[in-house]
């Protein structure tokens, strides 16, 4: 029985993409909120994280989905809303009802 390295040591059996790959590699992502966009829901929302109510600035601020898109919400601006990196960060993946619920669990 022939070893499995053996078609990669001779080249066979590489991916086709794999050139693809090698070009992508070292740059930027693209940003998934335009700036205005951004910017429009910086101020709507008055300058303040909607979840901790701490005032940020507008380089510090993040935009969150409220239905994270992994549950299928939309990248629509009535589903999105503006976090501190801190309050993104914790709350994830999950709704704002299970967010608020698990954050007056931990404080008690």
């Amino acid at each position: 029985m022939g070893h499995l390295w053996n078609k990669y040591e001779f080249g066979h059996g590489w991916p086709e993409d794999r050139n693809r790959f090698n070009q992508n590699i070292g740059k930027r992502k693209k940003r998934s909120k335009p700036r205005p966009q951004r910017a429009k829901i910086y101020k709507s929302s008055g300058g303040i994280c909607e979840y901790c109510l701490c005032p940020i600035g507008l380089e510090e601020a993040t935009v969150d989905h409220v239905i994270p898109k992994s549950r299928g919400g939309a990248d629509h601006v009535y589903n999105l809303a503006l976090a501190c990196y801190d309050c993104n960060q914790a709350k994830g993946d999950l709704t704002v009802l299970e967010f608020v619920y698990l954050n007056q669990v931990e404080l008690g």
